[in-house]
């Protein structure tokens, strides 16, 4: 443990000296913001729908607000970098493979209404295939420990 401080305090203190900690965390506080005014917001105007936001504010396993506004972020980041790393990759896919292109274009050009064309059979198919080529794991995360964490031989510390 004596280890793992000693290299990462030196980090701390001169890390929070350099400009571009500052403005990260500056924006880490933007984005927790946010996330509280987006729970409020979500509780002011509740309604009916089961929504992700909904769920998390509902689930009773969680200890505090502050783990509620951390995980709709996480959500929210997620959902957004692994749909567009997903659509980047079917692009890529269909340009290297004009004949599935050429057949889902036709597929959905046939269906004139959207309802039906997010329905497809075709499109269900690339999706499935550009998922199965290309797996969408989130690699964006913005938590911080908020108290040292033992995994296995190794500890992370409060504040990582």
């Amino acid at each position: 443990y004596a280890s793992v401080l000693a290299l990462s305090l030196p980090r701390l203190l001169l890390g929070r000296l350099h400009p571009g900690v500052r403005r990260a965390e500056q924006a880490a506080l933007t984005l927790q913001s946010f996330a509280r005014r987006l729970l409020q917001s979500h509780r002011k105007n509740s309604n009916s729908l089961k929504t992700v936001i909904a769920l998390i504010d509902a689930d009773e396993d969680y200890d505090s607000d502050v783990e509620r506004e951390r995980d709709l972020l996480v959500f929210l980041f997620g959902g957004y970098e692994t749909t567009a790393n997903t659509l980047t990759f079917a692009l890529l896919e269909l340009a290297q493979h004009p004949i599935e292109q050429k057949r889902l274009y036709d597929d959905l050009v046939a269906q004139s209404k959207v309802c039906a064309r997010l329905q497809s059979t075709v499109l269900q198919s690339v999706i499935n295939e550009t998922l199965r080529l290309h797996p969408a794991p989130a690699v964006a995360s913005i938590r911080k420990v908020d108290k040292d964490f033992r995994a296995g031989s190794c500890i992370i510390p409060k504040g990582s």
